[in-house]
């Protein structure tokens, strides 16, 4: 079964609900983006937590859909190259966990967290990323996750074959926890 549409009231009896999760809803896409004249469903206030992951989503975030309430979104294995301060805006500002795994991300440029100070949990692992601009991180991270999937056995070495360039971890005294399983720097 396949949801491709969903009404505008569709979460209005749902008064308490709090994490909703759209993982792998590809047809949902035209409504949460407003296609087509599409209008995204209204999410209660008490949701905090949205999965979003698998949409096949390129470059953008349905604003549309998230309320001002949400600390906590899962864009994993969706597509976002490059980073920039133009994908997160000031809607986010009460998101403190991000989730972006997999999302084929190579770049993260300057400034792109910009509009994310609460943020304390970042996961970016199983991204080829090459390039992270300095002092690009909020420095209210707790956690920060750039773990990468071991290389294919016929490299030997298990290590990722990106390097990761101009790595830079100044003024993150806040940070407690640094995943980089398999990342060369």
């Amino acid at each position: 079964m396949y949801i491709i549409y969903l009404y505008i009231d569709a979460f209005a009896p749902l008064r308490s609900l709090r994490h909703v999760d759209f993982f792998n809803n590809s047809l949902l896409i035209p409504a949460f983006l407003g296609f087509n004249g599409n209008v995204p469903p209204l999410l209660p206030a008490t949701v905090n937590q949205i999965g979003l992951g698998s949409f096949r989503i390129i470059q953008q975030i349905p604003y549309a859909l998230i309320t001002q309430s949400v600390t906590s979104i899962n864009l994993s294995g969706n597509v976002y190259m490059k980073l920039t301060l133009t994908l997160f805006h000031s809607s986010l500002s009460a998101l403190t966990t991000l989730v972006m795994e997999n999302c084929g991300i190579s770049a993260i440029g300057l400034n792109a967290f910009n509009n994310l100070d609460k943020l304390l949990y970042l996961y970016l692992g199983k991204n080829p990323i090459t390039t992270i601009s300095p002092n690009v991180f909020p420095r209210s991270l707790n956690l920060l996750s750039l773990f990468q999937e071991p290389a294919s056995q016929n490299s030997g070495s298990g290590r990722s074959q990106m390097p990761l360039l101009n790595f830079n971890l100044t003024g993150m005294s806040a940070l407690t926890w640094l995943d980089m399983n398999l990342v060369n720097v």
